[in-house]
């Protein structure tokens, strides 16, 4: 059926509801690699309820598309938004450790560290990974 006036007007007299359908919307979408001298974080979270049984995944790549790493993990029962928190707390960390590099974080850090996760104070951890990242 190619849904022309005829068909529809047969569907019609047979006393078939006869509902327009929209034409689905097709975007181009793309990934780009990242410039010269940094690497690349794409980072999922997902639980299969909501709350439910969540992880995490990571992709890391350099500027020629290389797969430098990948991480993965099981989260046990949190929500969608904090599954998706945790994979770029979980992917900052892994990239520091990929790079080399350490947060150096004392037992004030540490517990200000374990806090912010809690409370999804990423903002400045994400600026401050870039930071340590780009020097």
């Amino acid at each position: 059926m190619f849904n022309t006036q005829i068909e529809l007007g047969i569907l019609h007299c047979l006393g078939v509801d006869v509902h327009a359908s929209k034409h689905p919307l097709v975007k181009s979408c793309y990934w780009e690699l990242p410039r010269i001298g940094e690497i690349k974080i794409n980072t999922d979270g997902a639980a299969k309820e909501n709350p439910g049984k969540g992880g995490i995944g990571c992709i890391y790549r350099d500027c020629n598309g290389n797969v430098l790493g990948t991480l993965s993990k099981g989260l046990g029962l949190v929500s969608n938004f904090m599954a998706e928190c945790e994979a770029i707390i979980h992917g900052v960390e892994y990239l520091l450790h990929l790079v080399g590099l350490s947060l150096g974080l004392n037992r004030t850090t540490r517990r200000l560290w374990k806090h912010s996760k809690q409370t999804i104070f990423l903002g400045l951890w994400l600026w401050l990974g870039k930071m340590l990242v780009e020097t």
